[in-house]
């Protein structure tokens, strides 16, 4: 069971552009979050419930949070390969034990619209987020340096 199960999780190499990406509001994210705040922390340095820490979670290899415990499958799905990108992350929320087999979430689930909002929300919560940001953002020109103070020295004529 447990070597069909790893098998089996390349699915999500397949699976992660079969939802298409809709735009979410962080802001009603942020209300969203309340249903997977009875299981996971997003403050950096808090202490994981009984799942990971989802701070900075957009950009970072699956089964990578130091310090919390995670499952076997896990564990291969992060050795394989799994980053939790948006659109890895949308597919998880939708369908977690057919994106990871053998993996377990005991969550009723999101609508389409909560998923892209929780998504969003956590993407405010992402260094990776932050980096990509400032990426994006066009570099400053430079200042003209100052005009330089006017002589006090006289010249003799």
């Amino acid at each position: 069971m447990r070597a069909a199960a790893v098998a089996m999780t390349g699915r999500w190499f397949e699976a992660t552009g079969a939802h298409a990406e809709q735009e979410g509001d962080a802001l009603r994210g942020r209300h969203v979050f309340r249903k997977c705040a009875v299981c996971h922390v997003i403050n950096p340095g808090s202490t994981a419930l009984l799942a990971p820490p989802l701070n900075d979670v957009i950009g970072r290899p699956a089964a990578t949070t130091p310090g919390f415990e995670y499952s076997d499958i896990m564990k291969v799905a992060g050795q394989k390969g799994l980053v939790w990108t948006k659109e890895a992350l949308n597919y998880f929320l939708d369908r977690p034990e057919q994106f990871i087999p053998g993996t377990y979430m005991a969550f009723a689930g999101l609508e389409t619209q909560e998923r892209a909002d929780v998504i969003a929300y956590l993407g405010t919560l992402s260094r990776a987020n932050a980096k990509q940001a400032q990426s994006d953002t066009p570099p400053k020109a430079p200042e003209a340096p100052p005009s330089p103070p006017p002589s006090r020295s006289r010249s003799k004529p």
